[in-house]
């Protein structure tokens, strides 16, 4: 009677150590399928992180273009303000002579 106990109960604790080794192995796959999940999506958010990069050293060449238009645009007009001051300086310098010619009587 023992001795059968024994078998069975040497039987049991067999199966359950099979039932435990499909069990890790089931497991070690399910770590080996999110390791290798987890890799590609890391592989691709290198990739992302790349490729937001590129594009923000574009927009930040970019906007050094336009701000360097933008001051060429500034210093160009104020180049041409400066100009149509100083026309407009001689056209009253003129006028005053003109003024002055006309209230001595030199023009008729």
């Amino acid at each position: 009677e023992l001795q059968e106990e024994n078998i069975k109960l040497k039987q049991q604790s067999s199966e359950r150590v099979a039932e435990l080794q499909e069990e890790k192995i089931k497991l070690k796959q399910q770590v080996i399928d999110k390791t290798k999940e987890l890799l590609e999506e890391n592989t691709k958010l290198r990739e992302d992180k790349s490729s937001l990069e590129a594009s923000l050293n574009a927009l930040k060449e970019e906007k050094a273009k336009t701000e360097k238009q933008a001051e060429e645009l500034r210093s160009n007009m104020l180049g041409k303000v400066d100009g149509f001051g100083a026309m407009l300086e001689e056209m009253k310098k003129s006028l005053d002579m003109l003024e002055e010619k006309q209230s001595k009587g030199e023009l008729m």
